[in-house]
């Protein structure tokens, strides 16, 4: 099955429950030695935890502490934290509107802009 199909089930399952659906987007940095920050895949829904965005702000040296060294998909210890909190606020934000439909919000929809 299509993988962003496979997402769309899960998404339906969980509104059939009505339970909050979330997905996290990880990032690669350096990839194939570019020393750019890109998003792991590019998938807009509602619910997409935007962790790119926590990492832009870095500069590449310091990008580079927050991923483990010679692999680019996979974040170090300080890494976790920067994008742990990055969730942990946008989580946050959401159910203090106490309600799901935040989920539709710009911080869903522009994850990539």
């Amino acid at each position: 099955a299509d993988f962003r199909q496979n997402l769309q089930q899960m998404a339906s399952l969980c509104r059939e429950e009505n339970a909050s659906f979330f997905v996290y987007i990880p990032s690669l940095y350096d990839e194939y030695g570019e020393g750019l920050l890109t998003p792991s895949v590019n998938i807009m829904m509602p619910g997409s935890i935007p962790v790119y965005k926590a990492l832009l702000p870095h500069s590449p040296g310091v990008l580079k502490t927050l991923f483990l060294p010679y692999d680019e998909g996979r974040l170090s210890i300080a890494g976790h934290r920067v994008v742990g909190k990055h969730i942990a606020d946008f989580l946050k934000r959401g159910f203090e509107q106490e309600s799901v439909q935040w989920l539709s919000a710009a911080d869903g929809r522009d994850i990539f802009a």
